[in-house]
C-alpha cells in the first residue's frame, strides 16, 4: 500500500516538472525583454538635433494670515496646502492671531481652527466652497507676480 502510494507520487512529480519545465520553455520569450542593439557609431546621415530646456521658476509668495479674536485660547490654521495639518498661529497684539505662509501661485481652499472648532476666514469675500473633507472652507487665490 505504501510502495503504491509513493510510486504515484513520484509519477504525479514527474508530470508535474515536466509539464511546469514545458510552459517555462515555451513562454520565456514573453518574459524576458527584448535586446535591442545600442549602436555605437550612429549614422553619418542622422542630424543631431539638440534641445534647449527652459527652467519654469516657482516663485512663492508670503501670505499673511490674519484671525481675531479676544476669546480664543488656541488658533491654527489648516488646508490644502500644509495638507489639512494644523499649523499653530502666534497671538499678536489687539487678540490678532497671525502666520505667514509661503505659497506658489494657484487656488488654496483653508479653515481656521479656533479652539478644536472649524472656522471659515471672516475677512474672506470669497464665497465658501464645499471640500472632499465634507465642510465648507473659505478659498485664496495665488497669483504669480
Amino acid at each position: 500500500m505504501k510502495r503504491d502510494l509513493i510510486i504515484i507520487l513520484i509519477i504525479d512529480l514527474v508530470i508535474v516538472v515536466g509539464i511546469s519545465g514545458f510552459i517555462y520553455k515555451r513562454y520565456s520569450d514573453y518574459i524576458r525583454p527584448p535586446k535591442i542593439p545600442i549602436q555605437e557609431n550612429p549614422s553619418p546621415f542622422v542630424s543631431e538635433t539638440k534641445t534647449t530646456e527652459t527652467k519654469t521658476e516657482v516663485v512663492f509668495r508670503n501670505i499673511l494670515f490674519q484671525y481675531k479674536s479676544s476669546k480664543a485660547n488656541k488658533v491654527a490654521i489648516i488646508g490644502d496646502f500644509n495638507k489639512w495639518d494644523p499649523q499653530p498661529m502666534t497671538r499678536g497684539t489687539d487678540n490678532l492671531w497671525k502666520i505667514a505662509i509661503r505659497l506658489s501661485p494657484g487656488k488654496y481652499t483653508y479653515n481656521y481652527l479656533v479652539d478644536g472648532r472649524l472656522i471659515l476666514d471672516p475677512n474672506n469675500r470669497n464665497v465658501p466652497v464645499s471640500n472632499a473633507r465634507g465642510f465648507k472652507s473659505s478659498t485664496i487665490e495665488i497669483k504669480p507676480k
